[in-house]
């Protein structure tokens, strides 16, 4: 199917299925502007238990967890783990044109940003190439940054470019990843961070690699903090294994 097409029917869905009319994940109706049914809203897996500093789910609390103490994020929070019914929902807010899954996800997201009592001095999202945005026509990182500072009352700015093209990260492991992005990222020009505590919105935290290379591309500049806010993050596996 082509992108016209898709997009298309990706529009004739939304006219059918206005987003609050019916649920986000199964597209059954609902009647009071929820984003899911009750019976999906079930399904999605909210962290309560986690590592303090890289914020993936945990079987137990931890200051500072294996999979993240090296990394130069200062504190990370992710709303929900990282299963099935999340990666369906980020899916289509990535690839299927739903970007209204935007404020759905912000929402969640600034939940977590007052409970953590994040105060940055800016905020920003993990940008894309230019060639990348204009195939998938948004980011779907800085749709998120944007929904998510109407709601803290913070302004955006673009901090960051991803100036190196980078081969698709699924399927690779964290030391695969980080060499895979290694000088993709650079402070845009005219940014200033030096001195700020600046929060980076994505979607996913899966290895880390991503938020450790903008954190040492920021802190390279000057930045005193870099905290890292996503919709989702993959369980800490390797501490249930230690508990094991």
């Amino acid at each position: 199917m082509s992108k016209l097409v898709q997009k298309a029917l990706d529009g004739l869905i939304r006219m059918v299925y206005p987003e609050k009319l019916t649920c986000n994940l199964c597209g059954r109706e609902v009647f009071f502007g929820e984003a899911f049914c009750p019976e999906c809203a079930e399904k999605l897996e909210f962290i309560t238990t986690r590592c303090d500093k890289c914020g993936r789910s945990s079987i137990k609390p931890v200051s500072v967890c294996s999979t993240c103490k090296t990394s130069l994020v200062d504190r990370a929070r992710s709303v929900l783990n990282y299963s099935d019914d999340v990666i369906a929902l980020i899916t289509s807010l990535k690839y299927r044109g739903k970007r209204y899954l935007a404020k759905v996800f912000a929402e969640m997201m600034s939940a977590v940003y007052a409970e953590n009592f994040f105060c940055p001095d800016m905020i920003t999202y993990v940008p894309m190439t230019d060639r990348d945005e204009f195939e998938r026509g948004y980011n779907q990182s800085e749709e998120l940054a944007i929904e998510l500072s109407k709601i803290v009352k913070a302004e955006v700015f673009d901090l960051l470019e991803k100036v190196k093209p980078t081969k698709n990260q699924v399927g690779l492991n964290y030391s695969e990843r980080q060499k895979n992005l290694k000088g993709s990222f650079a402070i845009a020009k005219g940014a200033a961070v030096k001195g700020k505590k600046i929060l980076v919105v994505d979607d996913v935290l899966t290895t880390g690699a991503t938020g450790n290379e903008i954190a040492t591309v920021l802190k390279g500049k000057g930045a005193k903090s870099v905290f890292l806010l996503t919709i989702a993050s993959v369980a800490n596996v390797y501490e249930r294994k230690d508990e094991e």
